[in-house]
């Protein structure tokens, strides 16, 4: 089992930062995620109750994902890690692009996207240029947009 460390520190905006610097191949991976986010929820019972959570910065929570790991997951268990009662649907895995000096595309991963097999897609163009996208890449965990929440 390869070890891949994730580690990023985040600057205006995303909430919770999620990157690797894995070099190999592997279907399954621990990976620490570092995180750093503000926001509301409403509790998991069967009365609405708002509640006001934030994670201290620089926070850390080892998970251990498989190549079958779906993003939905990862949400899943990250709010468990940090504590955090609240509807997973209301959160997202978003890929993060640095752009430019002051621009970052975004795109949101589907639930039942790989996070680990993105990061293997990074790995594509060999540990060089792997490296580099670290560097302008982010896996980020964010509140959704409010037209995308679906509660079931």
């Amino acid at each position: 089992m390869e070890n891949a460390k994730f580690s990023a520190p985040v600057e205006n905006g995303p909430k919770s930062a999620v990157t690797s610097n894995v070099a190999t191949f592997s279907t399954d991976c621990d990976i620490s995620v570092w995180s750093e986010f503000n926001g509301k929820g409403i509790q998991a019972n069967n009365q609405t109750k708002s509640s006001v959570f934030w994670v201290p910065r620089g926070s850390t929570k080892v998970l251990h994902v498989r190549l079958s790991t779906t993003a939905q997951k990862v949400i899943s268990t990250l709010l468990d890690r940090f504590q955090i009662e609240d509807n997973p649907q209301k959160f997202a895995l978003y890929e993060h692009t640095i752009e430019g000096e002051q621009e970052v595309s975004v795109r949101k991963l589907f639930d039942d996207e790989s996070p680990l097999g993105l990061l293997f897609r990074w790995t594509e163009n060999g540990p060089d240029q792997f490296n580099q996208l670290l560097g302008v890449k982010r896996l980020v965990l964010q509140e959704n947009e409010t037209g995308d929440i679906e509660v079931n």
